[in-house]
């Protein structure tokens, strides 16, 4: 999975990348996982098959994990931020309407938004 939001300048594309949001509450979402078990206490990324168990707390310690970079789009003078790692997640059940799991970013959690689209430093499924 891949999050990508795009910036008019590489400056404010730097910016955004350098300057990660802190959730000041806890932010609910959706997961989609595959493989769900009929108790729906386990399932799998779609795109890595990480295994999430339910009760869990997940968290990446450094943020370096995330796998973040800037680069142009190559369409125009536009620049986009593109993070092809980290704990994905959407703000709504609308995008996916199969195997999705409410979880949520906890208050104190780096993350990276487009209003639609998540990715956290942290992760619960409860």
């Amino acid at each position: 999975m891949c999050f990508i939001k795009y910036f008019k300048t590489k400056e404010k594309a730097v910016e955004a990348k350098n300057n990660p949001k802190i959730a000041k509450r806890d932010i609910p979402v959706w997961k989609q996982l595959i493989s769900l078990n009929p108790d729906e206490k386990v399932g799998f990324s779609p795109y890595y098959s990480f295994p999430y168990f339910k009760g869990f707390h997940y968290y990446i310690t450094d943020r370096r994990k995330f796998g973040i970079y800037v680069e142009a789009t190559g369409y125009s003078r536009d620049y986009k931020l593109v993070i092809n790692k980290g704990l994905h997640s959407y703000s709504s059940n609308n995008r996916y309407k199969i195997n999705l799991v409410k979880m949520y970013i906890p208050k104190g959690a780096l993350y990276y938004t487009d209003g639609e689209e998540y990715v956290s430093s942290q992760l619960v499924w409860y």
